[in-house]
């Protein structure tokens, strides 16, 4: 099981049948309760969609 599943169930109870736990920042493993909510496999690809690939190098916010 991912840690974003298991820390949806520790913190917010089940999850329904068909649902992925997704994250709202660009951490996949991201585990922060806050970050979390649920969707589809649809919710997932139009959020991946909008928030446009991830960035590397210099564009990273933790670039130094």
């Amino acid at each position: 099981m991912r840690s974003n599943r298991m820390a949806w169930i520790l913190t917010k109870g089940q999850i329904p049948p068909g649902q992925k736990v997704l994250t709202l920042v660009r951490n996949p493993p991201c585990v922060n309760p806050r970050h979390l909510f649920l969707g589809s496999d649809l919710d997932n690809a139009l959020d991946r969609n909008r928030k446009g690939p991830p960035s590397a190098g210099e564009r990273r916010d933790a670039a130094k």
